[in-house]
């Protein structure tokens, strides 16, 4: 193709580009028209249509804040008109990821606009990842295709840096991705999470603790087939061992933040958290890495059932952190105990002695 033919493509490529967000505009207008068949009363209303026409591509960060911060207004007409706007940006190309921007970012006043940022992200990936083939309303909210390597690629490392109330709602958009796109379509997910096991900072490494839990509930509840088998092969291969070396470690942790309450509690929390990981890649059946590898995990249980502190005491409060996790230690010790240990003395004696 030589440079006129280029520039030719080039002009024609502009104008499909301009005759396409032509009718689009008209036929946001002609929706305007539905939504207000008269004359915007209010500034609010009419803010409303302008950002509703001009939606064919991403809002600006700044504007975007703006229309966060109307769907917090205790206005009815202001909050809903700031809702019917972010309806109708975020199947733009971009959208996604100037919210996940705004999530980002590290301006103290930002916090509720944050935290409604990052609520509507997880409403847009709910709604728009992947719809409902047969739902013709669903369609309407797909995350576009050419957002969505770069939202993946982003989305651990932002979970990892916002605070906790916004952590778990980015948590909870890596699981429903997840459930989609795990493994096949987001290989790199899990070395991004286990990667974080080693960070200095708890809550960093609860949060990819809790989302890693998120992952592999499903291991439980779903009938047994060669697919399954695969997926829990490709995350064993992955995890186990430092999976394992996380929980040796955390659990000789404990008696020097016996003190220490705030210390020792992130700990126990991660400790419940792979507990429930360890439940879950156990569930179908034993695999060879945990079976050759029983001590380690049986002698941390022995001290977890047994494991108590008089700081964690909290009146107001069913169960201790420790309480907890001693919960789930049992159905751990039940589960291999029933799966696949009926053979084995000596790990049936290591059960009866935790459980009595």
């Amino acid at each position: 193709m030589n440079r006129t033919s280029k520039c030719i493509f080039s002009a024609r490529h502009v104008s499909a580009v301009k005759f396409r967000r032509t009718n689009i505009k008209k036929q946001k207008q002609n929706e305007v028209k539905r939504i207000y068949p008269a004359e915007p009363q209010t500034t609010s209303e009419q803010a409303a249509i302008t950002l509703y026409c001009q939606s064919t591509m991403a809002l600006p960060v700044d504007q975007l804040r703006q229309v966060l911060s109307q769907s917090l207004s205790p206005d009815v007409t202001t909050r809903q008109n700031a809702e019917r706007a972010l309806l109708a940006s975020q199947t733009s190309p971009g959208h996604a990821l100037t919210v996940l921007r705004l999530i980002s970012s590290n301006d103290a006043a930002d916090g509720p606009v944050r935290q409604s940022a990052a609520v509507h992200f997880k409403n847009m990936v709910k709604k728009g990842w992947a719809p409902d083939p047969d739902d013709a309303d669903a369609k309407k909210f797909l995350v576009p295709t050419s957002d969505r390597d770069m939202i993946k690629n982003n989305l651990v490392e932002l979970m990892c840096t916002v605070p906790p109330q916004i952590q778990a709602q980015c948590s909870e958009s890596i699981s429903l991705i997840a459930s989609h796109d795990f493994p096949q379509k987001w290989d790199n997910l899990l070395p991004d999470l286990i990667s974080r096991f080693g960070n200095p900072n708890w809550a960093v490494v609860n949060g990819v603790l809790l989302t890693a839990n998120s992952l592999f509930k499903r291991f439980r509840y779903v009938q047994r087939s060669d697919a399954l088998y695969a997926d829990i092969l490709y995350v064993l291969q992955r995890i186990q061992e430092p999976l394992t070396q996380l929980f040796t470690t955390i659990t000789q942790q404990l008696d020097g933040y016996a003190n220490n309450i705030q210390e020792l509690t992130a700990r126990l929390e991660a400790l419940r958290s792979i507990n429930r990981i360890f439940y879950s890649l156990n569930y179908q059946d034993l695999p060879e890495y945990f079976e050759d590898h029983m001590k380690e995990w049986m002698m941390g249980f022995a001290k977890l059932l047994e494991y108590k502190n008089p700081i964690l005491v909290d009146e107001d409060e069913e169960l201790t952190p420790g309480e907890c996790i001693q919960f789930y230690c049992r159905k751990e010790t039940r589960l291999i105990a029933c799966t696949c240990c009926e053979n084995d003395s000596s790990v049936m004696a290591m059960h009866t002695n935790f459980i009595s």
